[in-house]
């Protein structure tokens, strides 16, 4: 008997002495106890919040709002080892810690990461550009009420029309997966070439060269916190998609971006749009892309707008400066771009480019053949051989580019599907291919002037894209 009382004893007094070794240090019970006793609404809960109080944070995966709690009672002391709640208005989104609870100091830092498609709701779908009804082929009717760009309405074969109100363009673009068409043909069975300043308006920004703010599609957004005893508050603040970076294609500026700028302004997105020298060299181009990109963030944060990655849409020559640029050794420091969707771009080079060199006297473009040191070497030895697997990707082609055949703008290799286009009806023909390049007209180029087209970026912006898969 004496034997049990005397190990119950011990045991007894080793729990004790756990106790009062975890007690003594950090105060835990009597903290337990003192919130027990403590009046309704005694406590002060004060907070610092990263970025500031109602600024813009823009739901890139990456970019988390950092609150810094510190929970007082009426005598200013820090009250321990509270749960802090938190509650998210307006938005859904990652807490770290899962359960905050103030250190033995009363503090607690919270990181909330907001959920990358929060805004998708928010696209606007009735602006002063189009009203949008969804017919039961896939594509929007687009019917242009005052503003002279298009109507986009059904024809007697079900498939739309793409008609220019000041012209006589008939004609059709079509998807050769879903077969729907609407686009413009000239008798010739050609694409014209549509000038942006007779078809869209001349800019899509203030006099300030900031997007106009009042078609933004941010929303705002509050985060509660609360603890036992103590009085709630709130961090006021909004959410925003990341800025758009479009990039232009070989001996081309941003002015043939405009279409796509205007389209994606008018949907509530911070549209910017790149010029760079493409008669230079590929790690010049990729040197430009870093640094346009690094400004766009810099400019943002002047306006108290914070991202850390942007969205890419590049054309040809621009989607291949933007794998040069995420797949370098450099970019493990940036990690910049969180979407990159392709437009006709030869991402395994283009048959074409000897020829090209000669006809546009342009030596750069003997870099795009399909033999040459960027696409047998560069690439192969870069991150993931030549397209990032850290970034979502998008890619859309023409099945009947004359710049660049099918294949090369395929991303088979990396698991990425391609939504591939047709513009017009008649065969290829290197006479055709000269004329309609020198005169701008050329197939290549004209998917940028699409609304369907458009509404397809629409949809790779607005929700999330897959990942290249991983090669070895």
């Amino acid at each position: 008997m004496k034997k049990e009382n005397l190990r119950k004893f011990r045991i007894t007094l080793f729990y004790l002495i756990i106790f009062l070794v975890m007690e003594i240090p950090t105060g835990f019970l009597k903290a337990k106890i003192f919130l027990a006793f403590t009046p309704d609404n005694s406590l002060t809960m004060r907070f610092h919040a990263l970025p500031r109080l109602d600024s813009t944070i823009c739901t890139d995966g990456v970019s988390p709002i950092l609150i810094d709690i510190a929970l007082v009672d009426s005598n200013l002391e820090p009250v321990p080892y509270a749960l802090i709640k938190v509650y998210m208005n307006n938005f859904t989104g990652k807490i770290t810690p899962k359960y905050p609870i103030t250190d033995k100091d009363g503090r607690v830092t919270i990181s909330i990461l907001p959920d990358s498609h929060q805004v998708k709701n928010s696209i606007q779908t009735g602006s002063s550009y189009t009203d949008s009804i969804q017919p039961n082929y896939g594509f929007s009717d687009t019917i242009q009420t005052s503003n002279g760009y298009t109507d986009y309405m059904p024809t007697n074969n079900g498939y739309p029309d793409f008609v220019q109100i000041s012209s006589s363009y008939l004609g059709s673009i079509q998807t050769i997966d879903n077969g729907y068409s609407c686009s413009i043909q000239d008798s010739n069975d050609y694409t014209d070439h549509i000038q942006t300043k007779n078809v869209y308006s001349d800019s899509i920004q203030n006099s300030d060269g900031y997007p106009d703010s009042s078609k933004l599609i941010d929303i705002d957004a509050s985060v509660r916190l609360e603890a036992k005893k103590s009085k709630g508050v709130r961090c006021n603040f909004k959410l925003s998609p990341p800025p758009v970076l479009l990039i232009h294609g070989f001996q081309d500026t941003s002015e043939s971006m405009i279409p796509l700028k205007h389209y994606l302004d008018n949907k509530g997105f911070r549209v910017y749009a790149i010029d760079y020298d493409t008669n230079s060299d590929i790690e010049s181009m990729a040197e430009a892309l870093g640094s346009f990109i690094n400004n766009i963030k810099s400019d943002l944060f002047e306006i108290n707008v914070f991202t850390d990655k942007v969205d890419i849409v590049a054309h040809s020559l621009g989607g291949l400066v933007s794998r040069y640029y995420s797949t370098n050794e450099f970019y493990s420091e940036e990690q910049n771009i969180r979407k990159i969707i392709f437009i006709n771009v030869p991402h395994h080079g283009t048959p074409w480019a000897e020829a090209g060199a000669a006809l546009l006297d342009s030596p750069f473009l003997k870099e795009l053949y399909p033999t040459a040191n960027l696409f047998t070497s560069s690439f192969p030895s870069s991150i993931n051989k030549g397209l990032n697997h850290k970034i979502q990707v998008a890619n859309i082609a023409l099945e009947n580019d004359e710049v660049v055949p099918l294949p090369s703008s395929r991303l088979d290799a990396w698991g990425i599907e391609t939504k591939i286009y047709r513009i017009g009806s008649s065969p290829l023909s290197l006479e055709s291919i000269i004329s309609n390049q020198a005169g701008g007209s050329s197939r290549h180029r004209q998917i940028l002037f699409f609304v369907p087209v458009f509404d397809n970026i629409l949809q790779y912006l607005t929700y999330n894209q897959s990942y290249p898969r991983k090669r070895r």
